[in-house]
This record gives structure tokens, sequence and C-alpha cells, in this order.
């Protein structure tokens, strides 16, 4: 079964490229098709773990979802609250969770509310982010999350 293990980078502009990481992408046949946001991304260059399209015009801007449309699942964010002095030995936790799992570290914001500081982890599997919040004490965020203007 193909699997989404990445995107990268995690911030591009119109005309820019993004690029999709995993494996058992299904481009033997046919190229699949990618949206950013509702738009659909032309494929620069694509192989059975890797896919790197074009930002497409006309993108609202903020967190976007991006999307492989042969692959089911959603695009999941988990929030984190980030303790007086930092994260520490939790930061490294952190990290070692996505090396097991094989995946890329995507946290995607910082924010500073009410004398806290949280920061923003994005995963391509909602599942991984489940398990992500239950480990790190975080909260799920609704799939259609903006970061604020």
């Amino acid at each position: 079964m193909a699997r989404l293990a990445s995107v990268r980078p995690l911030w591009a502009i119109e005309g820019g490229r993004v690029t999709l990481e995993g494996d058992g992408f299904p481009v033997e046949q046919a190229l699949p098709q990618v949206r950013i946001g509702t738009q659909p991304a032309r494929i620069a260059a694509a192989s059975s773990s890797s896919i790197t399209v074009h930002v497409p015009a006309g993108l609202d801007g903020g967190t976007t979802a991006v999307r492989l449309e042969e692959l089911p699942g959603e695009t999941a964010f988990v929030e984190i609250g980030v303790p007086p002095g930092g994260l520490g030995k939790r930061l490294n936790a952190m990290h070692a969770f996505h090396n097991q799992r094989s995946i890329q570290v995507a946290h995607i914001r910082h924010r500073h509310e009410d004398d806290r500081d949280f920061t923003l982890w994005c995963f391509a599997r909602r599942a991984i982010a489940e398990e992500f919040a239950a480990e790190f004490g975080g909260s799920l965020q609704r799939k259609d999350h903006r970061e604020p203007r």
C-alpha cells in the first residue's frame, strides 16, 4: 500500500516546488493527481517514492493541505504547549518519534499566547498525529486549521 511520509519544504510560494516523499506512489500506469488546497498541482517529476509539483496560483496562503488523491487519509496538525524553559529532552524524544517511523519532522508554527508558547506539528496521516498527541500530550487540531494572517 502506498504511504505519504512527508511534504517538504513546509513553506512555498506560487510557482515554487514542493516534494511529496513516501513509498508505493502509483506512477506506473499514469501520473497521480496532486492537489494543494483545492487547486490541482502540475507534476514536475515523479517516481514511486517522490513526487515534485509546482505550487499553483490562486491559493489563500497560510497552512494548506497537500494531497495525493490516490491515497486515502488526511493531513492532521498537532499543537504542543512548550513549558517554561523549553522542551529540552522532550524535543529529542519528539524527533526520535519521527525517526522511528521514518517520517520527516514537520513543526510548522510557533505561537505565544497567555504567557505560554505552542508549536504546531504536521503529519500526513491522522493515526500518527493521534499517536504523537497521546505520547506528548498535545491536542489534535481540526484538519482545516489555518495559520493566523
